[in-house]
């Protein structure tokens, strides 16, 4: 078995600092709030330069992809770890309510939903375990492809599902699918496969990281339509793809980002929840505008680093519980029975 490229993995910690600015942004109350020309740039800006960390996370799946055999002690991991957060939270909130009233009732159906994360929960949650079924499948396919023929699928799938879905209007041409997700998951394979642009240095790539972001704000402004930004935009993907390969020829060995790295996911679970996002960001933080430019930058860093902290603590006493409660020894027995 290879070493694992703890590069990619330091690439997984920071696309997650970057999802949680986007929220930030996004369900904060930011980018819809601006009060000046400057301040309405400069965060769209960060805007894009955030938004390709989920198509980049899809990437990384399928970039470690490596065996035709589906992991099941992964997916029944994964699925208790969305359990824990979409009923663990509905809990807290009715505890919460029994003895103050201060937040809305959960109704009975509400509840009921929590405890059915695959088909209730958060929809990357939703669309990764339904591809998670597929990819052994898909991983056999590509491992019968050479690279030149590698080259020419990964030409084909951009264009025909990343620049073609700029003249599409549904809600698969926004990227919020399992379809996609299995999109990017073949795209990420094939990038390790055909070793994609490497004899262009890692600055220039930079470069044409921060290019993509500042033409999505043009064209954005230009043709005022959110298209250019979207999951399935060219620029949106072609964005994670420089980072990725960028981040793939970093050569570290780092225990923390060894411990940070397998949280990352339920950091996602946690503070994305509908609840959380409800009482603690839904336009929480419009008032960064009030301030200048400079000012305004350093808040939105700082919220989107108290979230990833929090809620890697969170995820980190969680997976702690785990353990104490030998629910990962439980995982191991069901998941070799599967096997």
């Amino acid at each position: 078995m290879n070493k694992r490229n703890q590069g990619i993995d330091l690439l997984r910690i920071i696309f997650m600092m970057m999802i949680c600015m986007y929220h930030v942004l996004n369900h904060g109350g930011i980018l819809t709030d601006t009060t000046s020309y400057i301040n309405y740039y400069t965060i769209w800006f960060l805007e894009s330069l955030s938004k390709c960390a989920v198509d980049g996370y899809a990437l990384i799946s399928g970039y470690f992809a490596s065996d035709s055999k589906p992991n099941y002690k992964r997916i029944i991991n994964l699925w208790l770890t969305a359990l824990f957060y979409s009923a663990g939270i509905v809990i807290l909130i009715k505890l919460i309510n029994t003895f103050t009233g201060l937040l809305q009732p959960i109704s009975s159906q509400e509840l009921l939903r929590s405890f059915m994360p695959v088909c209730f929960g958060n929809w990357y949650f939703q669309a990764y375990f339904v591809i998670f079924f597929i990819t052994p499948f898909i991983n056999r396919s590509l491992d019968s492809l050479d690279e030149k023929t590698s080259k020419k699928t990964l030409i084909i799938f951009f264009i025909i599902f990343s620049v073609l879905s700029l003249i599409q209007d549904n809600h698969f041409a926004k990227g919020y699918s399992a379809f996609w997700l299995l999109i990017l998951y073949i795209i990420g394979a094939l990038i390790k496969k055909t070793n994609l642009f490497d004899s262009i240095k890692s600055s220039v790539l930079l470069i044409c990281y921060l290019l993509c972001s500042v033409f999505i704000v043009l064209l954005d402004t230009i043709f005022n339509t959110e298209i250019w930004r979207t999951n399935t935009s060219p620029l949106i993907l072609l964005s994670a793809i420089f980072l990725l390969i960028i981040f793939s020829r970093i050569n570290i060995n780092s225990k923390l980002v060894k411990t940070i790295a397998p949280l990352t996911f339920g950091i996602y679970l946690f503070h994305d929840n509908d609840y959380f996002r409800k009482y603690l960001m839904l336009d929480k933080f419009a008032f960064v505008n009030n301030y200048n430019i400079f000012v305004c930058i350093l808040l939105i860093i700082v919220i989107s680093l108290v979230i990833f902290v929090v809620s890697m603590i969170v995820e980190y006493i969680r997976n702690q519980l785990f353990r104490l409660l030998k629910i990962d020894s439980l995982i191991d027995k069901f998941a070799s029975k599967i096997n």
